[in-house]
């Protein structure tokens, strides 16, 4: 049965810090076809589930945060045994996402942050507002949640499970990337990779805009590279 009030997810993302990164291999700028934090961050567009087809499919909340709605489905979680840069924790598995639920478009960005806590903890602060805010912890995470729910009483927040963020950034997608496979492994020579992410190849060690490149095809942006995400759910390899 489908959730006639499905929930509102948003991307609370971080500063790889160095307990992060004994977790997650990558940086600020790294990328890749299952790219989350293990501590945590549709096979159908999101116009075409017809249980659901009366809900609207964007909206924007009262801070500016624009989510799109992502239906539910099957996919497979988890990465082929041969795929370059994969991890033994990969292993797949199929997933069925049991009801819809929107997810913000893009990552949260400084100007977001600030509206809701009143600070900005970002170490790349002269990024502008429109950069993603980093150097939060999971427990920051939780914090802003609760405060954009006390000002936003209408709609229930939280971050997407570790399965729900691999779903929407997969896309309907079986390949490393949303958009496709690997092209060239030397650098900023992947015309596949660096139409979709900033990653070590081409951010310059910092990161950039939300939303400067393409978006997969739910649209939503900057789901490999640009900065790391938060999950909410813990990692559990018996599920993996």
């Amino acid at each position: 049965m489908i959730d006639k009030q499905p929930r509102l997810i948003i991307f609370l993302v971080f500063m790889t810090t160095l307990v992060v990164q004994w977790l997650y291999s990558g940086d600020v700028s790294s990328a890749g076809g299952g790219e989350k934090n293990v501590a945590e961050n549709l096979s159908n567009t999101v116009t075409n589930d017809p249980e659901t087809s009366h809900q609207k499919t964007v909206f924007k909340n009262l801070v500016g945060m624009q989510f799109v709605r992502i239906p539910r489905g099957k996919f497979i979680m988890g990465s082929p045994s041969k795929e370059p840069g994969r991890t033994i924790f990969e292993a797949q598995n199929e997933v069925f996402i049991q009801k819809p639920f929107y997810i913000q478009m893009t990552e949260v960005t400084q100007g977001q942050w600030v509206e809701v806590m009143g600070d900005n903890p970002s170490v790349f602060s002269e990024c502008g507002e429109d950069c993603p805010v980093e150097n939060v912890s999971w427990v920051d995470a939780q914090h802003f949640i609760k405060k954009l729910s006390q000002m936003d009483s209408s709609s229930h927040y939280r971050l997407p499970t570790e399965a729900e963020w691999e779903f929407v950034c997969r896309s309907d997608s079986s390949t490393a990337f949303s958009n496709g496979n690997f092209v060239s492994f030397e650098c900023d020579k992947d015309s596949v990779l660096n139409e979709i992410a900033w990653y070590h190849c081409n951010s310059q060690s910092k990161t950039h805009p939300v939303a400067q490149k393409s978006p997969n095809r739910w649209g939503v942006y900057d789901m490999h590279g640009n900065v790391s995400e938060w999950c909410q759910d813990v990692y559990l390899s018996l599920i993996h």
